[in-house]
């Protein structure tokens, strides 16, 4: 079988290959397109520049830059988005960008000659990933190494499936290769844009169709969902684990469980599973020779790579029968959202916002699947901010700032404003502590209190204490107070979630009791934030008389 670039470029001019609402695109017109594009590279850029970034949000314009770069002879890199700040850190510019994006785009459908190409089959790509120091790591690969995959792929499904439709990203290699190499191959229709919606999703699916989708979109199935052209004949998933109740529910609707496809950017695919069960394992695909080095860590010998043996990220559980338990990473590469995230990467975007003094990013259940939580430790000036915007819209400024430096899904969506991040007695962060910082809700919360900033260094903070609040257990039976280092406990939580800080110690001085608290009464706390002592000031007030008072950190 021929590859995906004699494919696209031999195929009847007249074919469609993808579908765009009402409009139907063909061979010949993506043919066109690329034959302006090509021609834009040879006119206008210098050979010396090296690789040309490519970035389209046209399914179809993608497989028209492909076909350009062969035709020019150029390597193609295919970048997951295009803010300005990653295309920086890539190296892309208007000059080196092949893209549809805007008036005058090199890549755009317009009538042109759409008659057959003759290609270089074997041209070079280059795709990046999230390498260990959180750099964009550039993972070079053959047009023929996809090819091979694709092949597979087609051979599988021949006769099962002529559509192909996909929530994932053509940018990506997991929807690149299935959404858009696949089905020219193969000939299969596809639509050409990315869907978001399951409504539109469902409509898009039929009983020879390929669904091409994710964990981040399979836990969000709308409850009642209906098919009305029926069920897709294959469900897939890829670029995270799938939780077992995702895949249970997606049986229910779709008459089996999605196939989760295991594999990486440098790899391809290399196994899967239908889950129906919490430990069911992986099956390779056929021809990949499985092994594990000292570390326990996956080795692969794939026929989508050639010869090479491919060290992963993934420490593995091998079975006797070849099958593995994928039991977590071997380092700090992780999938959110069915997208590969460098936690080094994010902690420097993070680290680089003048608002943080220091960051730490983990990785917490939540949201019915894995997200990042952002600890930050604040300068003192947008502590005084933080204290003045409250954390909910303090934390949405943060993301909008990392916005053009990181994908939504490197964005954190939880997040905890600490005066230090914690570290162990050998001065190592341990990931287990920086995640348990994201446990429970927060003392504001718990309180219901209200905050008032009266300067960037003062706060008063207005609650009720309500009499089942942990501190009264114990303390003392039948007449239950506040004891006083439940007051500083709270004095000094409290100063962490209005600013960010801690004092330099938790050593208290120039404390006076002038009075008991007890449950239901109205406490008004006073907290002076010394930034410059790293000292902590506090005064409680119950039912309006003088309560206690105290410096923290002196």
């Amino acid at each position: 079988m021929s590859g995906f670039l004699e494919a696209l470029s031999q195929a009847p001019e007249a074919r469609v290959l993808f579908i765009d609402g009402d409009r139907r695109i063909t061979a010949g017109d993506i043919r066109a397109a690329a034959r302006r594009a090509a021609q834009w590279m040879k006119d206008g850029m210098d050979e010396s520049r090296g690789l040309v970034f490519l970035h389209t949000d046209s399914a179809a314009l993608l497989c028209a830059g492909l076909l350009a770069g062969a035709l020019a002879r150029r390597t193609l890199a295919v970048i997951p988005h295009a803010q300005p700040a990653y295309l920086g850190e890539v190296g892309a510019d208007a000059a080196n960008l092949l893209t549809d994006d805007g008036p005058g785009a090199p890549l755009a459908i317009a009538p042109g000659d759409g008659s057959a190409i003759k290609v270089d089959a074997d041209s070079d790509l280059v795709f990046f990933t999230s390498g260990s120091t959180g750099a964009p790591k550039q993972a070079p690969k053959k047009m023929s190494q996809l090819d091979a995959e694709i092949i597979h792929w087609a051979g599988e499904w021949s006769g099962r499936v002529d559509h192909v439709a996909g929530t994932v990203s053509h940018q990506h290699i997991y929807g690149m290769t299935f959404r858009v190499l696949l089905p020219v191959l193969a000939g299969w229709r596809a639509d050409d844009r990315q869907t978001f919606l399951w409504e539109v999703f469902a409509t898009q699916m039929s009983p020879r169709g390929l669904a091409v989708t994710s964990p981040a979109h399979l836990r969000r199935i709308p409850p009642g969902l209906p098919l009305p052209n029926g069920k897709p004949a294959i469900v897939l998933s890829a670029g995270q684990l799938l939780p077992l109740d995702a895949a249970q529910e997606a049986a229910s609707l779709f008459g089996a469980s999605p196939r989760e496809i295991f594999g990486s950017t440098e790899t391809g695919a290399i196994a899967s599973r239908q889950r129906d069960h919490d430990e069911e394992p992986w099956q390779p695909l056929p021809g990949m020779a499985i092994s594990l080095d000292e570390d326990g860590a996956l080795l692969v010998r794939s026929p989508f790579i050639g010869e090479i043996t491919q060290r992963m990220g993934d420490l593995i559980e091998l079975l006797p029968d070849g099958r593995f338990h994928l039991r977590g990473r071997a380092d700090r590469i992780v999938k959110i959202e069915g997208k590969r995230i460098s936690l080094t990467r994010v902690e420097e975007a993070l680290k680089a916002l003048p608002e943080t003094a220091d960051a730490a990013i983990a990785v917490i259940n939540a949201e019915g699947g894995e997200i990042l939580g952002g600890a930050v430790v604040l300068t003192p000036e947008a502590g005084s901010e933080l204290a003045r915007l409250g954390a909910f819209r303090f934390s949405r400024k943060l993301r909008e700032k990392l916005a053009a430096h990181l994908e939504p899904a490197e964005r954190p969506k939880r997040w905890r404003f600490v005066g230090r991040i914690p570290v162990n007695a050998q001065g190592k962060r341990v990931a287990a502590d920086i995640a348990g910082l994201f446990e429970g809700g927060s003392l504001i919360q718990t309180l219901d209190a209200q905050i008032a900033p009266t300067s960037d260094n003062d706060a008063r903070i207005v609650f009720v204490l309500k009499p089942e609040l942990s501190w009264f257990d114990g303390h003392f039976p039948g007449r239950p107070i506040l004891a006083g280092v439940a007051q500083t406990h709270i004095a000094v939580r409290l100063a962490e979630e209005v600013w960010g800080f801690l004092p330099a110690s938790f050593q208290v001085s120039r404390l006076k009791f002038r009075r008991m608290i007890q449950p239901g009464e109205s406490i008004v706390l006073s907290l002076t934030r010394d930034a410059a002592r790293n000292r902590l000031v506090f005064a409680f007030t119950a039912n309006g008389e003088p309560a206690s008072e105290g410096i923290v950190g002196a």
